[in-house]
């Protein structure tokens, strides 16, 4: 780097005065250094293009847009951080990054769940929708089955309700605290 006297004397060979040397040198020149984490400037007093790192994280390097790279403070330098988050928190769509567009989001047909516990959800066109209703049928005969605002529920019959306990070798079988209770066995 030369002095200021040195500029000086430069200059004024050259018959420009030394006060005006820097603002035509910046004008004449392009700072840019092709860097897109550096803040790039032309010092006027001392003739000299000045390069100096960015000072807040900045995206950089943008040529795959699944891919997050940036400036990081007081570095000259893009570092990658990580891939992008393509999550829009929305059950019926399949979240993907594509390098050139970057995230997009696709209708799916999973399986979802409605404010409704007793109906049956399934996505369509992005949306969940009713699909049919929750079979609450637990498969025992001394229960009343139903869906209500806190999804199945099995109440027991009363006491003494006659059932069929599945079992063709007994009779008179009967419910009992929720349960069917065996009657008396006819098969030999």
């Amino acid at each position: 780097m030369s002095t200021d006297a040195e500029s000086q004397a430069r200059t004024s060979d050259l018959g420009v005065d030394p006060r005006r040397a820097g603002a035509i040198f910046c004008a004449s020149v392009s700072c840019n250094d092709n860097n897109e984490c550096t803040e790039d400037a032309c010092d006027p007093d001392n003739s000299i293009c000045v390069h100096s790192p960015v000072t807040q994280a900045l995206p950089c390097n943008q040529q795959n847009s699944c891919e997050r790279f940036a400036c990081l403070p007081n570095e000259a330098t893009c570092s990658y951080v990580g891939p992008l988050q393509c999550d829009d928190e929305q059950i019926c769509t399949t979240d993907a990054c594509d390098p050139v567009g970057g995230c997009f989001y696709t209708p799916n047909t999973k399986p979802c769940e409605l404010m409704d516990p007793c109906a049956l959800g399934r996505c369509s066109d992005g949306v969940c929708q009713k699909r049919g209703v929750v079979n609450c049928d637990d498969d025992n005969p001394c229960t009343v089955d139903a869906c209500g605002p806190e999804g199945c529920q099995h109440d027991s019959l009363a006491n003494g309700t006659s059932c069929e306990d599945g079992d063709p070798c007994t009779v008179d079988s009967i419910c009992a605290f929720g349960n069917c209770d065996a009657g008396s066995i006819v098969c030999p």
